[in-house]
């Protein structure tokens, strides 16, 4: 099965890079007229299907833009899956789209990373499985967790609420 090329994606959408809008070009009978909104909501990202295959919508603009499909992931840099903006997709690699997520739902100090410890009564950092220390203030365990962070190359924003 072929890849679609950027000419057929023109052919098919529009797309403004400003608002994110991607959508339809011409008419796909009774499912969506010109103009309406292409794809659905699938897990947070946009996704359309077209002669049978499924594309979710930021590669699909990716390749409407560059030519070319992206060589990696499409990171969506404020972290808003659906926010199709052309100047908020970047291409990174697995490794360093896991560097820009959102605070996990489970993590009640509204900083990845930081937990308290009960029995020691002490904030704890721990990245990436790796202790970084115990600590009496919350201040100081933040700026370790931060400190830590950047050494490691992530996003300011990763883990943060």
């Amino acid at each position: 099965m072929k890849n679609i090329t950027q000419s057929e994606v023109k052919g098919i959408f529009n797309y403004d890079p400003e608002t994110g809008d991607f959508t339809w070009r011409v008419d796909r009978g009774t499912r969506a007229k010109a103009g309406d909104k292409a794809g659905c909501n699938h897990n947070g990202y946009i996704r359309v299907g077209l002669d049978g295959r499924n594309y979710l919508v930021h590669r699909l603009i990716w390749l409407y833009m560059t030519g070319a499909f992206p060589d990696g992931e499409i990171d969506h840099i404020n972290r808003v899956k659906d926010d199709n903006r052309f100047g908020n997709l970047r291409v990174v690699s697995s490794k360093g789209n896991s560097k820009n997520l959102s605070l996990s739902k489970a993590n009640t100090t509204g900083i990845s990373g930081v937990f308290w410890d009960k029995k020691l009564e002490k904030w704890q950092v721990q990245i990436r499985g790796a202790h970084e220390g115990f600590f009496p203030c919350l201040l100081d365990a933040v700026a370790t967790r931060f400190r830590v962070y950047k050494e490691l190359g992530f996003d300011i924003t990763h883990g943060v609420s």
